[in-house]
């Protein structure tokens, strides 16, 4: 397998809430190669044989670099897993190389494609307004800034309501192995419960499901989530979680942290069901980190391996914006904390945190901090009283 290779050109297509076509999540949205929209197809053959997949696959047959992947080339230079190759270890069970060679015709077109891993979007509906999310995947926040997408704040991957028009887009569902649901927020998606029928309907309920959550929803206008997962094999939640208490209420705006956490109760009980968590780090959570992971070590998760860091990139958001001194006082707090230097595998995950903090200098974003709390009736001061001198 050369280092250029993926698998999803093969096993998979994503397309965004909106119903734009790239070639998976983390693809570079500056390259100038297009894919459509999933509404101007009508089959899943025309989307995966249009020109920009014939030539991505043959690039990454010869082992040619295309930009469409160069994020992934990126972190991979820096020693680091990217999307390719986590992706890529997954080979044995999603296709083999064999299968790719036979399916793949000499201008890249393919003739079979079954959907083998499923990245799902139906729409921008969410319930919450976060600091770090944007209204291309929160119709909560299109509302508050009053953006809307011909004429409304939500948009659809589909025009149509009818859900059987919507599957047959994808094609043959029968070797799918790993389904993920993102959004939006899938809870509130009505596609997502008719899908869960469908799966069940057509008996694909050996199917891997993978949920990327806020988790303050476990029901949705009558149906329930807790009646669906013991029919399936395996499922895993990843929690979004920010922070704790009135600190992840105030970035995650709209939760309710005891809500989310007698939802995480209510799954960890159940025996096929693994529980994740992400925090996404930025300038109004990196004060609190150390007591944030005191809370999810001691109440939620065990293992070190189930808790996903990442950091927010806007420069409004980023580590980096902080002052130089609560820059100081957050590096102290971490390495001072009890899950730091005892546990090698968090240890990993914060340390590249923290040099992004040091070494990156954005302005402190006082103006939109103050702008987007008047607007929710909130201060950030209540929630991180050391920001008090920068906000006057």
């Amino acid at each position: 397998m050369n280092k250029t290779f993926c698998i999803l050109p093969w096993t998979h297509f994503f397309h965004t809430p909106s119903g734009d076509v790239t070639p998976c999540c983390t693809w570079n949205d500056e390259t100038k190669l297009e894919f459509g929209n999933i509404k101007d197809f009508n089959n899943h053959l025309e989307i995966m044989n249009q020109e920009s997949f014939k030539e991505l696959r043959r690039n990454m047959l010869e082992g040619k670099e295309t930009d469409t992947c160069k994020y992934c080339y990126k972190i991979e230079s820096h020693g680091g897993q990217s999307f390719r190759t986590s992706k890529n270890e997954m080979i044995d069970q999603l296709i083999s190389m064999d299968e790719i060679e036979q399916m793949t015709n000499p201008d890249g077109s393919i003739d079979d494609f079954k959907m083998r891993y499923w990245d799902v979007r139906f729409s921008n509906v969410c319930n919450l307004a976060c600091r770090m999310c944007g209204p291309d995947y929160s119709h909560t926040l299109a509302k508050e800034h009053n953006i809307k997408f011909n004429g409304s704040h939500i948009v659809k991957a589909h025009d149509t309501d009818n859900f059987e028009e919507m599957i047959a887009k994808y094609g043959p569902l029968d070797a799918l192995y790993d389904i993920y649901f993102a959004g939006g927020e899938v809870m509130f998606q009505k596609e997502h419960w008719q899908m869960l029928d469908y799966l069940v309907k057509i008996g694909k309920t050996d199917v891997m499901l993978m949920y990327n959550t806020n988790l303050t929803k476990l029901d949705y206008d009558g149906f329930k989530l807790l009646d669906y997962i013991p029919k399936f094999k395996d499922v895993t939640f990843t929690v979004s979680l920010d922070g704790t208490g009135d600190l992840l209420e105030y970035i995650r705006w709209g939760a309710k942290w005891e809500v989310i956490k007698n939802n995480f109760t209510a799954l960890k009980s159940l025996p096929n069901v693994n529980i994740r968590i992400t925090h996404v780090t930025m300038n109004t959570n990196i004060l609190e980190l150390s007591k944030t992971l005191d809370v999810f070590f001691n109440n939620l998760i065990t293992d070190p391996y189930k808790l996903d860091l990442s950091m927010a990139n806007e420069p409004v958001n980023h580590v980096g914006s902080l002052p130089k001194d609560l820059k100081e006082l957050a590096l102290e707090r971490i390495q001072n904390s009890t899950f730091y230097s005892l546990v090698p595998e968090l240890k990993n995950k914060i340390d590249p945190i923290t040099e992004s903090m040091m070494s990156t200098e954005y302005p402190f974003p006082k103006r939109y901090i103050k702008s987007l709390d008047q607007h929710r009736g909130c201060n950030i001061v209540d929630v991180i009283p050391e920001l008090g001198p920068y906000m006057i």
